[in-house]
């Protein structure tokens, strides 16, 4: 009779679920509240943006921000309302984002892993097809974006064995992720900056002496006079 009575107590014992650990909750949310340095992806998408956003932040909306922030950054750019903004057209961007929107109520890792994935292989196309300036910026604050994703999101799934939990990472599992998100970066804007219609823009504003190059001097692209423009290179 004890036994019964101790079983029947047990059943009567309260279970309690984490929020961000049962069944049917999007992968995302889990991995934005486990992995805090993947919640700096925010940062890339804005010049607004700094780390002490994210302190205000619930780690499990940032998933819907990016979505939006994204959605602004291909149509309007990264000021928004800037007088001398063009959208330029670009499918893979909108394959991006996409991917990014398919993988928001993703409840298994793999699968979002592989959402993700394509999501930044997307961005990266994009940004390498688009042609003009303004729009090139805008969408190289998405792919950064989304390879910071990529990268820390590659760790943890390492670390987790693929499965639908999200496990801590190591050291130097983290440092690994960090440097691939940055040396993306830092790679593209290195191809931006060596482009002398590029720096003739920046030139334009701090020094004014001209780039020279092949014998010659880089003529300031007409568009340039206007402060608007060169603004929205940010």
């Amino acid at each position: 009779m004890a036994e019964v009575d101790d079983e029947s107590a047990a059943e009567q014992q309260p279970t309690y679920v984490l929020p961000d650990t049962k069944p049917g909750t999007p992968f995302v949310h889990k991995f934005f509240t486990s992995d805090r340095l993947a919640r700096e992806a925010f940062t890339f998408l804005a010049p607004e943006h700094s780390a002490d956003d994210l302190m205000a932040m619930d780690p499990r909306g940032l998933g819907e921000g990016i979505l939006e922030l994204g959605e602004r950054l291909y149509e309007e750019g990264t000021l928004p309302g800037l007088p001398c903004w063009e959208k330029e057209e670009s499918p893979e961007f909108m394959n991006s984002i996409q991917y990014w929107r398919e993988s928001l109520v993703e409840t298994q890792g793999p699968i979002y892993n592989e959402l993700v994935q394509k999501s930044f292989q997307e961005a990266e196309a994009g940004f390498y097809q688009l042609g003009r300036l303004q729009p090139r910026l805008a969408g190289l604050r998405w792919a950064t974006c989304l390879c910071w994703i990529s990268s820390r999101l590659t760790e943890v799934m390492k670390a987790s064995g693929g499965g639908g939990n999200v496990a801590p990472v190591s050291e130097e599992a983290s440092e690994r992720a960090c440097r691939a998100g940055k040396s993306f970066l830092f790679q593209c804007l290195g191809g931006i900056m060596a482009e002398p219609p590029v720096v003739t823009l920046f030139d334009y504003d701090l020094m004014g002496q001209g780039v020279w190059h092949g014998g010659g001097r880089e003529k300031l692209m007409p568009e340039a006079e206007d402060e608007w423009f060169r603004r929205g290179r940010s």
